[in-house]
């Protein structure tokens, strides 16, 4: 019972910092940044209704938690010009 409070914590506090994220990239101009931030968000998104969803293995979840959490980093991280674009291939004319 208490491990179940403990493991839907974790998830929502996952949920809390992906939704800030969110809503920085969405109240920016659209952009390359704005268009590689919620690409990396956009990756993520189904792994995190996954862990709210269903009932996971530890080691699975544990796995999940973890790229959750790098993918969310990486978009704090292009937000704040630390991080490294997608590449994009040159436009042949």
């Amino acid at each position: 019972m208490v491990f179940e409070f403990f493991r839907k914590r974790a998830i929502y506090s996952l949920r809390k910092r992906y939704d800030r994220v969110r809503e920085k990239a969405d109240r920016m101009y659209p952009g390359q940044l704005r268009n590689a931030v919620l690409t990396t968000l956009d990756q993520v998104e189904p792994t995190l209704v996954v862990m709210e969803e269903r009932d996971v293995n530890i080691i699975e979840r544990g796995r999940m938690i973890k790229y959750v959490k790098a993918g969310i980093a990486n978009a704090k991280d292009i937000l704040k010009g630390k991080g490294m674009l997608p590449i994009q291939q040159p436009i042949r004319r």
